[in-house]
């Protein structure tokens, strides 16, 4: 039976990688904030917050997969073991809930561009 083995050094490259790509995301995420919150005019309010909301959950997600809890994949098995903060006390409910509440997020973005394109004598239209 073959051993997979993960050298220290190598543990170390990952996981600098991980921070350094943390360290860009974050960038990227502040200039989309800035981007929603002062640049995005005034009509588009209602499709704003969902923005916002998808946004504070990506960056939440980058924050709890890349740094509270650091995973190491072992290819070529399916496998692979955490090394961070949250490795002992690691709910998978987290990631479930936030993965859920951004593609809820996204559905009602969609809904919400739906409305606003349809014709307001449409049987479609909510309100």
């Amino acid at each position: 039976m073959n051993t997979y083995y993960i050298s220290p050094e190598l543990q170390h490259s990952i996981s600098l990688f991980v921070k350094i790509i943390f360290a860009l995301s974050t960038v990227l995420n502040g200039l989309t904030f800035f981007c929603l919150i002062k640049v995005t005019d005034a009509s588009r309010t209602g499709l704003k917050k969902y923005l916002i909301y998808i946004q504070c959950l990506a960056y939440l997600h980058d924050v709890h997969l890349e740094i509270l809890y650091e995973g190491f994949p072992l290819f070529p098995m399916l496998a692979g073991y955490c090394y961070g903060i949250l490795c002992h006390c690691y709910f998978q409910g987290i990631v479930i809930l936030i993965m859920g509440n951004m593609g809820a997020a996204i559905v009602m973005c969609i809904v919400f561009r739906h409305q606003s394109i349809i014709l307001p004598t449409s049987r479609l239209k909510f309100s």
